[in-house]
């Protein structure tokens, strides 16, 4: 699974955490670490992460990002684009 953060905004972003949260059946392959560390951005730039996801079954799951700014407020983003990738994504789109 890939998550692309941009800022969208007129100033510059503070760092931020996200945390991806899976249903029952879905698991983070590897570290199992769920979480990852984006920097300051300026606007109109990007950062990416990425998490390899293991299913039990094929089907349909819904995924959802939490993210927290440097204070630990939980920073709304505009917007929200999911990409599955690979055999163990099947589903996630």
């Amino acid at each position: 699974m890939l998550a692309v953060v941009e800022d969208a905004g007129g100033s510059d972003s503070l760092p931020t955490s996200v945390s991806l949260q899976l249903p029952a059946g879905l698991a983070v392959v590897g570290t199992g670490d769920a979480a990852a560390a984006l920097p300051a951005l300026t606007p109109r730039d990007r950062a990416s992460v990425s998490w390899e996801v293991q299913d039990g079954t094929e089907g349909r799951y819904p995924t959802r990002l939490t993210y927290r700014d440097a204070t630990g407020q939980t920073a709304h983003p505009q917007r929200a684009v999911g990409e599955d990738r690979g055999a163990a994504a099947q589903g996630l789109a």
